[in-house]
């Protein structure tokens, strides 16, 4: 991924038999060049990692440190579970436009800290993952989820605590997705084509873009109500091997490089 200037972003390689994406930063101050390993019998390690389904239709962006695993015990943290910080989850599923059908994208990124900052998704400090809704029950953990979400009690005054010293029990007890106010994620769609009849064909206004035939051409919008649809993002394919990717606030660099990648088995 480069910028509009060429200043190299990041890189990403898919593993497919592993089912996997890896993210790698680009190196500080360099133009072009992804970040080296410190010596040449030691590999890189991701920055990102993004896994998908057998089907390529369900696609999770993970970052593989979380702050709030830091005080957990290595078997419990979100990535040794599985889990990691979940940053997206992308899903596709297909609808019928006109006479043609179109792949269709729902997205699903944390929502926001102070409406600058993404907050951190934690499936062990949720309870639950980034692609599933609030249960009515949210607050009530099952003994499954405790198992699978390495839930423990809170610390008597008894019992040592891993927590910093000066952390509340308050903020111990209380998971972060018990906030009513901006724990739910932020939710974002494709915007659908229109059918032609007179050319046959879906059309898109790319506005000042102007790409080739690609199903790899598409936006995401969020839908703040039924009339207004804000744009927060566009691909499109401008020559064989050039792709343009426009984005903007809330989405992230890694974020729109992860929805924007999930479309490469379309081609």
């Amino acid at each position: 991924m480069l910028s509009e200037t060429g200043d190299m972003l990041m890189t990403a390689k898919w593993l497919r038999r592993e089912s996997r994406v890896d993210f790698f930063l680009a190196a500080e101050g360099t133009s072009g060049t992804p970040k080296s390993p410190a010596s040449p019998s030691k590999k890189p390690k991701p920055a990102f990692s993004m896994t998908h389904s057998e089907n390529n239709d369900n696609w999770v962006l993970k970052q593989m440190s979380c702050k709030h695993c830091i005080q957990r015990p290595k078997h419990l943290t979100c990535e040794a579970l599985g889990k990691a910080q979940q940053i997206a989850f992308i899903q596709h599923a297909r609808k019928k436009v006109g006479k043609a059908l179109v792949h269709y994208v729902d997205t699903r990124i944390p929502a926001l800290v102070d409406d600058l900052e993404s907050m951190v998704w934690c499936p062990v400090t949720e309870g639950r993952d980034l692609c599933e809704k609030r249960s009515p029950a949210h607050n009530e953990r099952t003994p499954e989820q405790r198992r699978r979400f390495g839930h423990t009690r809170t610390p008597s005054n008894n019992t040592p605590s891993n927590t910093p010293s000066g952390t509340p029990k308050e903020a111990i007890r209380r998971p972060q997705g018990d906030s009513e106010e901006d724990q739910d994620p932020l939710c974002f769609a494709s915007k659908l084509p229109t059918w032609d009849e007179s050319l046959k064909h879906l059309i898109m206004n790319f506005g000042d873009r102007t790409p080739k035939s690609s199903p790899m051409n598409f936006m995401i919008v969020n839908k703040a109500t039924e009339e207004d649809e804000q744009l927060v993002m566009l691909h499109a394919k401008l020559s064989a091997n050039t792709y343009c990717l426009d984005f903007k606030h809330p989405l992230s660099t890694v974020q729109a490089f992860g929805i924007a990648l999930t479309a490469l088995p379309w081609d």
